[in-house]
């Protein structure tokens, strides 16, 4: 990548177990990234989550994202960001959420996770106007957009938030959930905010889909988990949450979820098909799967 102010060669990874069921019994499944980075992607064998195995450091990751992630993105679509623009789309795209899911959204105080530059919030506004919304986004030149727009922000990576926050009604995670180094932290973190029968909505690629729809398995150093529409209830349902709305369409799963009195995590609800259907669905790309588990680094 051009410009690229991040060192890759000098960050600091990690080995993990996986983040849904503990285990550490994976295999992989790529060792490198669509930019060409010496990423390894692993399977759970257990449970069949996808995730990058080592990975960056948490500190690392938000170096990461203040000083190259946006110019990351420019390279791969060819051109710079235009703010203005995305906060355009994004805002249809909120406004798009709530004619899906609108029947489920609860009144009141409204926070978005990995908020960007505030559209979706602002759409979100627009199409419900009795919901009070907040943001929180690691990019410090997206949070100053969507601030200036009058959209409350916070800057920060959500492993590092330390604000403390009133009881909330809905929490929104859309196109961010697979950038988060902590997954199930998340889910119980969320559990803990939402006030009694608070929603969760998630819309986050179905990694499945997207490799079917685009002929090819896309990892990336910015999607330390990825997640099939399997895996995705089992965090939800053992994160103490009730499935309200759940279905994928094209490369995206769109799950509402409702806070329920039992324990985060109390109790694993692990589909045992997750790890089998994965395999089966990535079949196609078996070659591929093994060129890329195989070769040498030059």
């Amino acid at each position: 990548m051009s410009d690229n102010k991040f060192d890759y060669s000098q960050a600091k990874y990690e080995k993990i177990n996986c983040n849904l069921c503990s285990q550490d019994n994976n295999e992989p499944i790529s060792r490198k990234d669509r930019y060409g980075l010496r990423v390894q992607t692993v399977i759970c064998i257990n449970c069949g989550l996808i995730f990058i195995n080592p990975r960056m450091s948490r500190i690392d990751y938000d170096q990461f994202y203040q000083s190259t992630y946006r110019a990351q993105l420019e390279e791969r679509n060819g051109k710079k960001i235009d703010l203005d623009n995305l906060f355009i789309k994004s805002t249809k795209l909120g406004q798009k959420l709530v004619e899906r899911i609108g029947d489920y959204i609860n009144s009141g105080l409204t926070l978005e996770i990995g908020s960007s530059c505030g559209g979706i919030l602002n759409g979100l506004k627009l199409a419900r106007p009795y919901l009070e919304i907040l943001g929180l986004e690691p990019s410090s030149i997206e949070a100053k957009y969507a601030n200036d727009k009058g959209i409350k922000t916070f800057v920060s990576m959500f492993e590092g938030f330390q604000e403390s926050l009133p009881s909330l009604q809905n929490i929104f995670i859309v196109r961010s959930f697979n950038h988060l180094l902590g997954p199930a932290g998340f889910i119980k973190w969320s559990h803990d905010q939402l006030s009694s029968g608070g929603k969760l909505v998630i819309m986050v690629i179905d990694f499945i889909e997207a490799c079917r729809n685009r002929g090819a398995l896309k990892t990336q150093i910015d999607h330390p988990y990825m997640f099939t529409q399997k895996t995705l209830v089992s965090f939800v349902q053992s994160g103490g949450f009730d499935i309200e709305y759940n279905i994928v369409e094209g490369d995206y799963i769109y799950l509402v979820a409702r806070k329920n009195n039992h324990k985060p995590f109390n109790k694993l609800e692990i589909n045992p098909l997750a790890y089998k259907d994965a395999k089966k669905y990535l079949k196609p790309f078996k070659l591929w799967w093994n060129y890329q588990v195989n070769k040498l680094f030059n």
